[in-house]
Formats: C-alpha cells, structure tokens, sequence
C-alpha cells in the first residue's frame, strides 16, 4: 500500500515536471524566474497525493526519491505555503524531514530543471537552521 500511495506523489510530481519541461523547454528554475508554477494546472492533484502521503505512510519508509520530490513541491509552493503548512503539521515527517537533512550523507539530488541544494539551504529553507 505504501508503494501505491509513493508512486501516486512521485507520478503527480512527474506530471509537474513535464508540464515544467514542455512550457518552459530547455529552461532552468532560475532562468525561468518568478512564480512560473502558479500556472500549472493541476496543483490540487499533487496536494492531494502529497497529503495522501503524509497521513497514510510512514515516514520512515520514504526513500530518498520521495523525500527529494516532496522537498521540491514545498520549494516551489514557497509562495502559499501549504506543502509546506501540511508537513509542519505531521510531526513525524517533519522530524523525519529534519534527521535526514541533519546528516551530511547527501544533498538534495538535482535533476536537469532543478538546483542542488545543500545541508544548510535545506534546513534553512525548511526552517531548522539556527542562524
């Protein structure tokens, strides 16, 4: 069940990106610049899997996959906020959230259209640093 309920997020997330792609072909997140993803469509269908996914999985379970995706749907509805709001409100993912960014393993995995992003801009931008 919990692969059903990833794979659901991860193939919203996948719809974003392409969307992403196919508006803005050839274009990074910066290049692209300002709120771009406001225009994208279907921002309910992915709200709606992501939530699926903080109430009806276990943190633990997420892989890194799925944790790289989720931090890049709060990053681009930075303006609204309710990735995010939802995250804060599951404690477990977010404490989850913070352990895995706490460890210097891995940054954030980038992808042709996203930025790497390190230890300290996540925990910053997730609202953990403590400077």
């Amino acid at each position: 069940m919990a692969k059903d309920i990833r794979e659901c997020l991860l193939e919203q997330a996948e719809k974003f990106h392409q969307w992403q792609e196919i508006t803005y072909p050839g274009k990074t997140t910066e290049e692209i610049g300002g709120a771009w993803e406001v225009d994208y469509p279907a921002w309910n269908d992915i709200f709606d899997a992501f939530c699926h996914v903080l109430t009806q999985m276990d943190a633990e379970m997420a892989d890194s996959v799925l944790l790289d995706e989720m931090v890049y749907l709060i990053a681009r509805d930075n303006e609204a906020e309710g990735f995010i709001q939802e995250t804060t409100s599951h404690l477990k993912w977010f404490e989850w959230a913070h352990f895995l960014v706490s460890c210097p393993v891995r940054p954030t995995v980038s992808r042709k259209c996203r930025r790497t992003m390190n230890e300290t801009e996540i925990m910053t931008f997730i609202g953990l640093s403590s400077g």
